[in-house]
């Protein structure tokens, strides 16, 4: 008995405890606040498999009817869904057909020797993607295996702390910087629609860039590198390794372009093209990446062998990314949203005329919102009090909406975001130590790269 007692992880009570609070704070919502609560919590402390606390959400959605099946099973309906699903595909076609290897190769030629030199490559490179591909999640997927083969061009040996370095750098500044550029995160576009939605002006592409980017997207992927950097910094005698396998060769290029890869270079090509004129043509990203994926897989032409490709997919994955997305709907529909924004506001109090004391307390009900609501939930939350909250805070509307930004790219759980989780999964690293990592950054931007925003903003007139 005391054996079964020592084994039984307590962080195991913790689900059920918060969500049996949550649903004693919010009477007269019947049982969505608990489950809510309940799956976040069992995905933030990971006792169970991803997919399995995934399962368990839509089942108990279903069996309790905290909404309509259409709500519950939205995530599945999403085209961020499909665009992971044909994200891995294409990422699968990149590792398959040597494609990645040898973009690496150009990379690695180019990137001057030394382990910092390798970060700021690796940080530039999912930075420049960006502004490419508008999907965070298939970003990831594409720039994975290209960047796994970099770190291994550039000397380091898989399962090293370089390598996990450079790859975890690589994940991150893929996604997260990306939330100061307008069509290139869910989070992003879901603001604009919000604001639309409501009546409330929404941001253009330049004007967003223009107040997000030089701190969120050049300082915040610096940051990334530097935390990741300092985190698997690697030892001499590992780091003489790996410039010693550099110097072996490991950099060049593979010899001629194979017919796989060329039929794969013109379908991303295409996918590029298409995906970096959403705004022309209104194909959905989403569609652009199926039509791609399924090239991929097309017998005589594709460059996977559709059997093995079934057989390697992800599916606790996808079924992960589904309840994320179908969460936030769920939080929407049953009106849980505005209740929880209600009940943090309470906790961080604004003060008519602190304006900067007002930007900090509206970032951190952005981002503690996210756990509970993940990224993309935040705007469809918070977008339709920004009235209010501007009211509060003797701020411009279009301030307190912009201030959201600072919840969203700034991230406490690796469960809050689909791109991270499914990034992760990808590279077998644990999520516990991820967290880590996102506690310290989110520390740092809070403290170094929130006070620059504010001072931005004022320098570009935007707040008093």
């Amino acid at each position: 008995m005391n054996a079964t007692l020592a084994k039984f992880p307590i962080r195991a009570v913790l689900p059920p405890v918060l969500g049996a609070a949550a649903g004693f704070l919010m009477p007269g919502m019947g049982a969505a606040p608990f489950l809510i609560v309940l799956t976040v919590a069992l995905f933030g402390v990971g006792i169970w498999a991803e997919y399995l606390t995934a399962l368990i959400f839509f089942t108990l959605a279903m069996l309790l009817k905290i909404a309509s099946p259409e709500v519950i099973f939205t995530g599945f309906s999403s085209s961020a869904f499909w665009l992971i699903l044909a994200g891995f595909f294409l990422g699968g076609a990149v590792s398959a057909t040597g494609l990645g290897e040898r973009i690496a190769s150009y990379v690695a030629r180019r990137v001057p020797d030394g382990y910092a030199w390798a970060l700021g490559g690796t940080a530039a490179m999912g930075l420049a993607m960006s502004f490419l591909m508008p999907s965070a999640t298939g970003r990831v997927l594409l720039m994975l295996p290209v960047i796994q083969n970099l770190a291994k061009k550039l000397g380091c040996e898989e399962g090293s702390k370089s390598y996990t370095g450079l790859t975890l750098t690589g994940l991150f500044t893929s996604f997260v910087p990306a939330m100061s550029i307008l069509p290139a995160n869910i989070p992003n576009m879901v603001l604009v629609g919000a604001a639309e939605a409501v009546g409330l002006p929404k941001p253009d592409y330049a004007h967003y860039l223009l107040l997000h980017f030089p701190v969120l997207g050049l300082c915040k992927a610096a940051l990334i590198a530097a935390v990741i950097g300092i985190a698997f910094r690697p030892g001499a005698e590992e780091a003489r390794a790996n410039r010693a396998r550099r110097a072996l060769g490991t950099g060049h290029a593979p010899d001629g372009w194979t017919n796989p890869e060329i039929r794969l270079a013109i379908v991303l090509s295409l996918c590029l093209a298409f995906w970096c004129t959403d705004s022309i043509h209104g194909i959905s990203p989403a569609w652009v990446g199926m039509v791609g994926a399924i090239l991929c897989l097309v017998p005589g032409f594709g460059m996977l062998d559709q059997r093995k490709a079934a057989k390697e997919l992800n599916v606790g994955s996808l079924l992960y990314v589904a309840a994320v997305i179908s969460i936030g709907s769920v939080v929407t529909a049953t009106g849980m949203g505005p209740k929880l924004a209600d009940g943090l506001l309470s906790i961080l109090p604004l003060v008519p005329g602190a304006h900067f004391a007002n930007f900090m307390t509206l970032g951190l009900l952005a981002t503690l919102l996210g756990p509970i609501t993940t990224q993309p939930g935040i705007p469809a939350v918070l977008t339709p009090l920004a009235t209010h909250l501007a009211a509060a805070a003797t701020l411009p509307v279009q301030a307190v909406m912009m201030t959201q930004v600072l919840g969203f790219s700034t991230l406490l759980f690796p469960f809050q975001t689909a791109p991270l989780m499914v990034g992760l999964h990808v590279l077998n690293f644990p999520i516990g130590k991820a967290g880590k990592l996102l506690f310290v950054m989110a520390g740092l931007s809070l403290l170094l790269l929130w006070p620059l925003e504010y001072l931005e903003w004022r320098l570009l007139g935007f707040v008093p």
